[in-house]
């Protein structure tokens, strides 16, 4: 071995001895991904594009429709109605805070008589319906009545 024999540098990873590297290997990752994009980018124009110019004649043939069947004088009586029905409701608000307002003492005094009732209901009620559900012709009172009412209005 008159020659020195060079020994050959090693790999420092497995890809490089068949040629590849990670630095390629990153780069035609990112370089698929850019045209897998400008692929799907130009696929969505053509469908807009489709979709758009499809659309006017379709709106047109719609639109005509719409006139022939006349639902364009549909729409103005329904614009006037819809109008005169926001008035009447403005008019109708404004006509019950009036009367309610003018009123407020008459409307006082029935809850007043209506919270009076019902104070006057929740006391006698038990009773009343003792003496309805308890009273048959021609029989004695019952005592487990007689006693509640006594107990009640003595």
């Amino acid at each position: 071995m008159s020659q020195e024999e060079k020994p050959a540098p090693r790999s420092s990873h497995r890809f490089q001895k068949r040629g590849f590297s990670f630095e390629r290997a990153i780069k035609y990752f990112f370089a698929s991904n850019a045209g897998l994009t400008i692929v799907i980018l130009a696929l969505i124009i053509i469908f807009l594009l489709k979709e758009g110019l499809g659309f006017f004649p379709g709106y047109r043939r719609e639109l005509e429709v719409y006139r022939i069947a006349g639902l364009e004088f549909v729409d103005l009586s329904r614009k006037n109605l819809t109008g005169h029905e926001q008035l009447t409701s403005v008019l109708n608000r404004a006509y019950y805070a009036e009367i309610n307002g003018r009123a407020y003492q008459e409307l006082r005094r029935t809850e007043e008589a209506s919270a009076l009732y019902n104070a006057y209901t929740d006391q006698v009620g038990a009773t009343r319906d003792l003496v309805i559900n308890n009273t048959q012709e021609g029989s004695e009172p019952n005592p487990e009545m007689m006693a509640t009412l006594r107990a009640n209005f003595e």
